[in-house]
Order: structure tokens, then sequence, then C-alpha cells
């Protein structure tokens, strides 16, 4: 799908050309006068447009690319992604090592989000959601191999935030869930026995947490998703690598890297 760029560009300051023709694309990706999906005029053409050389087009669009709101791609040409879960991996990411906030902390928010979630889908929840979170949780039952099992954990949190119908809580949730998965994927030693422990664990309070949501009981469905939370953060713990590498451990920054690329690559 093509677009078309606002009618008359704004005038630009030429000792920051490409900054300011980053700006200005931006903000009509954010607009969504650019739409998520749209092909981006050529080199050429914006070239023309803005008045100015093919390199600083480039380079406008590489910085475009680089935060998530363009995907380039080589012989095709740019594409808006503008892709929500990896614009928000990538600046709590950086504020979390900015700041040097620890797994262990980042994920106490998790768990108060959770809740906040579970309370959100007892009131919103469609009867296709409630569908989707009984599925993925029978699959979680099935599960053959340590990716399959975190992709299934995946999908888990997935449907309980779509259940919930909060675009905000859904991303920075689904960031902030990813980073538990990396972890437990770190302390299990990538082995299906570790992951299928921590499952068989969680299985009696998963059940409970999804019932209490399908009955529409606000109360109970609070409750649970803190003990689930609980439950899981004692289980992950529990692990004998877990010893070795701490939710506080330095070393735990890669994780970070590995959520915010692997988003990224889903935009």
């Amino acid at each position: 799908m093509r677009t078309t760029l606002a009618k008359a560009p704004r005038l630009l300051d030429r000792s920051r050309v490409a900054d300011q023709i980053f700006e200005d694309l931006k903000s009509q990706i954010m607009s969504g006068a650019l739409s998520r999906g749209a092909r981006l005029p050529t080199e050429k053409e914006l070239a023309e447009y803005y008045s100015v050389s093919g390199p600083t087009v480039r380079e406008a669009i590489r910085g475009l690319s680089v935060i998530g709101l363009v995907d380039v791609r080589h012989g095709s040409g740019a594409y808006v992604s503008a892709n929500g879960e990896a614009l928000v991996a990538m600046s709590l990411g950086a504020v979390i090592q900015l700041e040097t906030v620890g797994v262990g902390d980042a994920l106490e928010i998790l768990s108060v989000l959770n809740v906040h979630a579970a309370t959100c889908a007892v009131k919103q929840a469609t009867d296709g959601d409630l569908q989707r979170l009984r599925e993925t949780t029978l699959a979680l039952k099935e599960v053959q191999s340590a990716e399959q099992a975190a992709i299934g954990v995946r999908a888990f949190h997935h449907a309980l935030l779509k259940a919930a119908h909060n675009p905000l809580l859904e991303v920075i949730c689904i960031f902030l869930a990813n980073i538990q998965v990396e972890f437990a994927k770190e302390v299990t030693g990538g082995a299906v026995e570790g992951w299928r422990n921590i499952l068989v664990g969680l299985a009696d309070v998963r059940e409970r947490f999804v019932a209490a949501i399908e009955r529409r009981d606000v109360k109970a469905a609070a409750k649970t998703a803190r003990e689930f939370h609980e439950t899981a953060m004692q289980l992950v713990s529990s692990m004998p690598k877990a010893q070795e590498v701490r939710l506080s451990d330095p070393k735990l920054k890669a994780l970070l890297s590995t959520i915010v690329d692997g988003m990224a690559r889903r935009s």
C-alpha cells in the first residue's frame, strides 16, 4: 500500500536537515497520517519532496528503522511498521539498563499489573477471549520441548492481556512477561524437564485463576493472579541454576537485549 505525505513540507533548518526529516516522518507515522503497513515514497521521491540529497533521506530513514517505526526491505522499499511492543521494549529496556533496575524489581511490577489485567479481563473479556485463555491453558499441559513451553507461556500471557482490552497495559505487560520467560529459560538451562516442573507446579493455581475470570469473579481473579505470580517466582527461583543466576545479577542485562531484539524482529 502506497501513501502520500502531507501536501506541504515544513521549512527545514539546513544545519540539521536529516533530524528534521526524521521528526517530520515520525510525526506523520505517530499521528496515523502514514498508516502501519504503508510503503513510504521512494528515496528519490522523498529527496524531491524535502529538496535534499539521497544520503540525507537515508540517514532519516535509518533513524526511523532503529527505533522500530520503519522496516527497510532491500529491493522493496521502506514500510511503516510502528510496532507498539517493540517501541515499549526498547524504551523500558533502556530505562532498566540505565537505572540498573533489577529483574526482580521489574517482575514485582508485573505482579501488580497482572492483578489489574485479571480484573479488567473479568469485566471486559468476550466469549472468544475466554476461549483463547482456556485453549492456551490446556496447551501448556501438552508441552514436549523447552521452546514449546516458552511459546506456550507467552501465548497464555497474550491471551490474558488481550482479554483485558487495554492496549497500553498489554504492551507493558508483554515486555515484562518476556523478562520472566527469559529468566525461566536461563534457570532451566533450556531443559524441558525444568519447564515441566514449573508448569506442573503452576497447574492448580492457573486453573483457579482462569476459572475465576470465566465466572466473572473480580475478587477471586485478583487473589489468584497474585498467587499465580508468587508461585511462579517461587518455582523459578527454586531451580538449581537459580542459585547461580540471581534476579539482580548484572549478567541478566543480556536478557533485555534478547527481549528487545526479539520483539523488534516481530514488528
